[in-house]
């Protein structure tokens, strides 16, 4: 029972190893937006990055608006 457990941990052990050495691959990425116009924001409301942000556009749903 005890050698099972052992080889059990060892498992998990490596497979999550694994798992954290594939997910490192993503952090260099530049993401990519296709929308018109865009705005980046923090907490407070200070933008820090925009795209077009004073065009007028119309808004695509009044649903999306109210929630």
């Amino acid at each position: 029972m005890k050698k099972s457990f052992t080889i059990f941990l060892a498992v998990l052990f490596f497979s999550v190893a694994a798992e954290a050495k594939k997910s490192t691959n993503h952090q260099n990425k530049r993401a990519t937006v296709s929308a018109k116009s865009w705005v980046v924001a923090d907490e407070n409301g200070k933008i820090i990055k925009s795209s077009n942000a004073n065009d007028l556009r119309s808004i695509a749903s009044i649903t999306k608006l109210m929630t």
